[in-house]
């Protein structure tokens, strides 16, 4: 009996471990098949959220080119607006010239306006001296005549050889005075 006892306690034992090892084999394959289950499950899942994320990086490559697309504007813009900057600066400059000339010219202008002043005056005095030395040559023709009626014919050669060399000094002194005062 001790032998069969034996027999039986080690075909127990087998047994057992069997068990055992069946129970623990079942538990894994069970394991196996949750997990499968489950990714199975997520697989299925992820496929709309797939299809959803390529259709988000389609949408955002569309984005990145219209934003490639306004960055070369931009940058267009940028060089034009440079360009531009330039020419306001050129024109700055230009203006700056411009308006140091036009200073120069309204200062030579005012000196031109105190010039023709001046000249207009002394033309004014020229036109007075002219018109003194026109009543002094008619009155000294006047003298001649009167010197001519009264002189004997000898006399009157000599007074209108005089009369004559009066009117030539006058003549020339008159140029002579409208000529300083033109160059002057």
């Amino acid at each position: 009996m001790a032998l069969t006892s034996r027999r039986l306690h080690r075909e127990e034992e087998e047994e057992s471990v069997f068990v055992s090892m069946t129970d623990l084999m079942i538990s894994i394959l069970f394991i196996v098949m949750i997990v499968m289950a489950f990714f199975a499950k997520t697989a299925k899942e992820d496929i709309p959220r797939i299809e959803v994320l390529q259709k988000e990086v389609e949408r955002l490559e569309k984005e990145n080119d219209r934003l490639w697309q306004d960055v070369l504007r931009l940058e267009k813009f940028e060089k034009e607006a440079h360009d531009l900057a330039l020419q306001v600066e050129a024109l700055r400059r230009d203006n700056r010239v411009l308006r140091r000339d036009l200073a120069e010219l309204q200062v030579d202008y005012e000196n031109l306006a105190k010039d023709n002043e001046k000249l207009q005056k002394e033309i004014a005095d020229l036109e007075k001296l002219v018109e003194e030395l026109r009543k002094e040559l008619l009155r000294l023709q006047a003298e001649v005549d009167r010197l001519l009626k009264l002189q004997a014919p000898d006399a009157l050669a000599i007074a209108l050889s005089g009369i004559s060399e009066d009117r030539r000094k006058l003549l020339i002194g008159w140029k002579g005075v409208l000529r300083l005062q033109t160059s002057g």
